[in-house]
């Protein structure tokens, strides 16, 4: 029995990491992601001028 449960609770908790570390991921990303959409929004036509590099090989 004592086994058993053991498996249980590892199997909970590892669940438990899975479901929490995704929502907290997302929190701690949200930040940049607001900043990034509103600049976006903000600059619709503004053109990209940065030049592409090239490597030579």
């Amino acid at each position: 029995m004592g086994i058993k449960m053991e498996k249980f609770t590892e199997m909970i908790n590892a669940l438990d990491s899975w479901l929490w570390g995704l929502p907290m991921a997302v929190l701690l990303l949200s930040g940049i992601i607001a900043k990034e959409t509103r600049h976006y929004l903000a600059n619709l036509d503004e053109k990209d001028t940065t030049e592409i590099p090239v490597v030579r090989r």
